[in-house]
C-alpha cells in the first residue's frame, strides 16, 4: 500500500482539511471497504506526523476490558506488545493497537486512541495538559508545543463553538483559538517537521541543526517556510557580505550559467583571470590559487611554506607555529594546525612538525621556533576562539620574528577578511603583510570559492607544476562570482560603510553589556563582533530565534556578530531590542 503525501499537502495548504474515505476498488470496479485505522496508520507515516488519533466508543486501552478503573493513560510500546501477546486486547482494538505500534516505530512521534463520545476530544487532548484516553509513548518522543501554545493551553477547559468563538482561558490571555487556526498551525508545523524529517534521513548528521527552514532571503532579512523573518547577524558564518537579492550580483551570476560554467584548469577563462587581477590589487600581493572552501586555502599554503622551505634548504622537515585556541578548517592539514584537542584527537595522528604558541603573547611565539620552523600561521582575528583581534604590538613581533628566523607568516584572513573588519584585509589595518594569506567566505559571497595568494619572491620559490591542483577551483562562475564582490565593495564604499555602523555596533554591545549582569566583555574590530556570556550561549541563540534574530555563537561563551556589510544603524537598533528580549 502506498500514500502520496503531495495530495494531502496541496489540499492543506489551500485550506482544504481532507476527509479519507476508506473505500477501494477492484479490477471489476467493485467497491470494497479498507480499514479505517489500516489507513490512518499508512497516512500518518507517509506524511511524517508529528500525532496519530485514533477515535472509538470507549474510553482508551484497559487492562482488563470489563473493569472500568484499569484504563491505562500512558502506554510504552513494549507495554502494548506485552498487552496483545498475554491476551488482554482483542476483537477492534487489537488492529487499532497493532496500528499504534507500527505507526511509532516508523517514525510517528505520539499516538492516541481516544474516546470520541467527549466533546472537543481532540482539541482537549492536543491544546491541553488534561489528558485524554490513551497516550502511546516512545523512545523519541518530539515535542511539538511552542511555549506560547502550551501556556494557552493548559487554561482551555471547553470551547462550545470552536469555529467561531474563542476558547475559555485562551480569551483571558487575549488570543482567540479556533478549530481553523488550530489546524493551520498544526499543518504547517507538520509539514515542517516532515521538511526536517527528510533532511535528516539523507544527509550525514555532522551539525545540530535548529529547527527551522530557511526558504528565501531579501536584504539582511531571511524568510523560513512558514513566512517568519528574521534579522540576520550571521551572514552564513561571516559569508553573505552583501545580504540577500542583490539584483547586480545575481546577474553577473546569471550571465555566466548561461555562457559557461565549468571548464578544468587545463585552459585558460577570462572570468578567473579578472578574479585574480582584482585580488591582487585588494590585497597588494602578487600570486593567487583559487580553491573551493576556506580549509582548503589553507591546505594550499601549508603547502606553499613547506615547499618554500624544501626548495631553499634542500631537505623536507620543517616545522609550523600555530596559535592556541585558534581554527583553521577541518581537513587533515588545517586540522593539524588547529589549536584546539577537541577538534583534533579523533583524527590523530595528524600531520606531524606542529607547535602551539599562545595567541597575543610574543615569548610564547619565540620560545617555540626552532632551526625547523618554516612558518607561522595564525588569525588576524581569532574567530571560532571566541573573537580575538591581535594586538599591535603581537602582529607586528610575529612579523619581525619571522624575518629574524627565515619563516614565512602565513595570516589566515578567512572570516575577517573581505571587508569585515573595515579594511578589506584585517592585515592592513596593522600594516604587517604577511607572505601568504588566506581567505574565503565572502569572497564569493555564497558561491564556494577561497583562495591563498602570496609574495612574488614565495611563489618564485614554492608551489610549481604538479605540486598542487583542483578540479572546480578558478572555474569561471566562481571568477564571475569573485569580480563582481570586488566591483559592489568598490561602488557601494563599503570599507567606509564597515567602520561606521562597526564603531556604532560596538558602542551599542557596550552598553548591553552594562545593561545585562550575564555580560561581561565585549571584543572585535568592525562588523566582527562578540560578546562574552555567562549563560548557555547556546541557549540564547536558540531563544533569539524565537524573536526573529538569528546570531551564533563562538566558542562556549561567545555571542557572534558577523552580519551582512550592508546592515545599518537601524538594523543595530532592532537586533539589540531583539537580544535583550533573549536576554531577558
Amino acid at each position: 500500500t502506498e500514500v502520496s503525501p503531495k495530495i494531502l499537502y496541496d489540499l492543506l495548504e489551500k485550506d482544504f482539511l481532507p476527509i479519507v474515505a476508506p473505500i477501494g476498488m477492484d479490477e471489476n470496479f467493485q467497491s470494497y471497504n479498507i480499514n479505517a485505522d489500516d489507513a490512518a496508520c499508512a497516512i500518518a507515516k507517509a506524511v511524517s506526523a508529528e500525532k496519530l488519533a485514533f477515535l472509538t466508543d470507549i474510553e482508551g486501552v484497559y487492562k482488563d476490558p470489563d473493569d472500568k478503573s484499569t484504563l491505562i493513560s500512558e502506554l510504552h510500546l513494549s507495554e502494548a506488545r506485552k498487552l496483545i501477546e498475554d491476551g488482554f486486547i482483542g476483537g477492534g482494538m487489537l488492529p487499532k493497537l497493532n496500528n499504534c505500534i507500527d505507526a511509532m516505530e516508523e517514525g510517528v512521534s505520539r499516538v492516541h486512541i481516544l474516546d470520541g463520545r467527549i466533546a472537543h476530544c481532540l482539541l482537549l487532548e492536543i491544546f491541553t495538559n488534561r489528558g485524554v484516553g490513551t497516550a502511546f509513548l516512545g523512545d523519541k518522543e518530539q515535542k511539538y508545543y511552542t511555549e506560547r501554545q502550551m501556556n494557552l493551553a493548559s487554561s482551555i477547559t471547553e470551547c462550545t463553538q470552536p469555529h467561531e468563538e474563542t476558547c475559555r482561558g485562551a480569551a483571558a490571555a487575549g488570543a482567540v483559538l479556533t478549530a481553523d487556526s488550530i489546524s493551520r498551525e498544526y499543518i504547517t508545523e507538520s509539514k515542517k517537521q516532515t521538511q526536517i524529517n527528510e533532511a535528516e534521513q539523507a544527509l550525514l548528521h555532522v551539525y545540530n541543526r535548529f529547527p527551522v527552514v530557511l526558504e528565501k532571503g531579501e536584504g539582511v532579512y531571511l524568510y523560513d517556510t512558514d513566512g517568519k523573518k528574521y534579522l540576520d547577524f550571521a551572514a552564513g558564518i561571516a559569508v553573505m557580505a552583501f545580504g540577500y537579492g542583490n539584483q547586480a550580483y545575481n546577474d553577473a551570476l546569471k550571465e555566466q550559467i548561461d555562457r559557461l560554467i565549468h571548464t578544468s584548469n587545463l585552459y585558460y577563462n577570462m572570468p578567473i583571470a579578472h578574479a585574480a587581477a582584482a585580488l591582487k590589487k585588494a590585497s597588494g600581493m602578487e600570486r593567487v590559487f583559487f580553491t573551493n572552501s576556506g580549509a582548503e586555502a589553507i591546505e594550499g599554503a601549508i603547502k606553499a611554506a613547506k615547499k618554500y622551505a624544501y626548495t631553499r634548504d634542500g631537505h623536507a622537515g620543517h616545522e609550523i607555529i600555530a596559535m592556541n585556541h585558534s581554527f583553521h578548517g577541518r581537513t587533515i592539514g588545517a586540522l593539524s594546525v588547529t589549536g584546539n584537542a577537541h577538534y583534533r584527537e579523533p583524527f590523530e595522528p595528524l600531520m606531524s612538525g606542529v607547535r602551539y604558541a599562545d595567541y597575543n603573547d610574543l615569548e610564547s611565539v619565540e620560545a617555540a621556533f626552532s632551526e625547523k620552523t618554516c612558518a607561522v600561521i595564525l588569525e588576524t582575528i581569532q574567530g571560532e576562539g571566541g573573537i580575538y583581534p591581535a594586538t599591535k604590538e603581537f602582529l607586528e613581533g610575529v612579523r619581525k620574528l619571522c624575518d629574524a628566523h627565515g619563516a614565512l607568516l602565513i595570516l589566515d584572513e578567512i572570516q575577517c577578511g573581505m571587508g569585515r573588519s573595515g579594511h578589506m584585509f584585517a592585515w592592513q589595518g596593522y600594516g604587517v603583510k604577511p607572505d601568504i594569506m588566506a581567505c574565503a567566505k565572502a569572497l564569493g559571497c555564497g558561491v564556494p570559492v577561497g583562495a591563498f595568494v602570496m609574495t612574488e619572491r614565495v611563489a618564485k620559490q614554492s608551489l610549481m607544476p604538479g605540486d598542487h591542483g583542483t578540479t572546480y577551483g578558478g572555474n569561471p562562475l566562481v571568477g564571475a562570482a569573485v569580480t563582481k564582490v570586488f566591483e559592489l565593495m568598490e561602488q557601494g564604499d563599503i570599507l567606509s560603510h564597515v567602520r561606521e555602523v562597526g564603531d556604532y555596533l560596538a558602542r551599542r554591545l557596550d552598553a548591553l553589556v552594562e545593561a545585562h549582569e550575564c555580560l561581561t566583555a565585549r571584543r572585535g574590530v568592525g562588523l566582527m563582533q562578540g560578546v562574552v556570556c555567562t549563560k548557555k550561549v547556546s541557549e540564547i541563540s536558540a531563544r533569539a530565534l524565537e524573536h526573529g534574530l538569528i546570531v551564533i555563537t563562538a566558542g562556549s561563551d561567545v555571542l557572534r556578530f558577523v552580519p551582512p556589510l550592508i546592515i545599518e544603524k537601524e538594523h543595530v537598533d532592532e537586533m539589540i531590542e531583539k537580544l535583550s528580549a533573549a536576554l531577558a
